[in-house]
């Protein structure tokens, strides 16, 4: 799996709405308030500075993802 550029990922975390941006394994995890005005605005980024997406997941937020953007940590640990 390719890498995710860093100049990316600090451009999407530039993008109003944007809380965090992490990336690892090739994978990017974006967390934002309103998903349906930052999707629009993070896939614009990506083409205008020739990255390819080849997917796209959205998440919803629940107890554990919350708890582990507070804390860091997952609530198994």
């Amino acid at each position: 799996m390719a890498e995710i550029p860093d100049r990316l990922v600090f451009r999407w975390r530039k993008i109003e709405g944007v809380q965090a941006v992490t990336s690892m394994d090739g994978q990017a995890k974006v967390l934002a308030s309103d998903s349906r005005t930052v999707l629009p605005r993070l896939i614009q980024v990506s083409l205008e500075s020739g990255d390819h997406l080849t997917a796209l997941d959205i998440e919803e937020p629940n107890l554990e993802a919350v708890f582990l953007h507070l804390t860091g940590r997952a609530l198994r640990e």
